[in-house]
């Protein structure tokens, strides 16, 4: 993993202590609802709100070890933070820093640090808030009212799925934005 990973466990330090909350959003996901549903969620009583990762590989190191339940592990392409909560009971950075050298073979760094520190808090959203691509692939669905997540997966223009198709339009009515030059 890169040193970019880690990015999203500066949060609570980087953001300015006025702001209690906040969504975050994976570079690589396209949104087909409106998000403020996923805004609005209540998560006073939690760290973070996140999908179930149904993508998430048997072979894990946290799973392996017992250290996260998979039916706790949720996915950091969308979540909603408590940055109010995680600075009152952590140093996220650090702590992750920490584990992650405890457990080098964490692969997804981040991911895996926060899961482990937020299993028991977790408040989880409706699995169409972060729908991996990859597993809807090759099924010709229609189109849905949700997130998708192209985690692992790319858009395909030899044949497009209806999620890759509406990425398309999405990148062509872009085209003559100004700030594209």
């Amino acid at each position: 993993y890169t040193i970019g990973t880690l990015f999203r466990l500066k949060l609570p330090e980087i953001i300015d202590a006025s702001i209690e909350k906040i969504l975050y959003l994976d570079a690589d996901l396209l949104i087909n609802t409106d998000i403020k549903a996923i805004w609005d969620t209540d998560i006073s009583n939690y760290y973070v709100a996140a999908c179930k990762d149904d993508g998430l590989d048997d072979d894990s190191v946290l799973l392996a070890d017992g250290l996260v339940p998979a039916d706790k592990y949720y996915n950091a392409g969308v979540v909603v933070f408590n940055l109010a909560k995680i600075r009152q009971d952590f140093d996220l950075f650090a702590d992750s820093a920490r584990f992650l050298q405890e457990h080098p073979a964490c692969l997804l760094a981040d991911q895996d640090a926060a899961n482990y520190f937020f299993m028991d808090k977790v408040l989880f959203l409706a699995y169409k808030y972060n729908m991996f691509t990859r597993n809807k692939r090759g099924k010709n669905l229609p189109l849905e009212d949700g997130i998708y997540h192209f985690s692992d997966d790319y858009c395909n223009p030899v044949q497009p799925e209806k999620f890759d198709t509406l990425y398309y339009h999405y990148l062509y009515l872009l085209q003559d934005e100004e700030w594209l030059r």
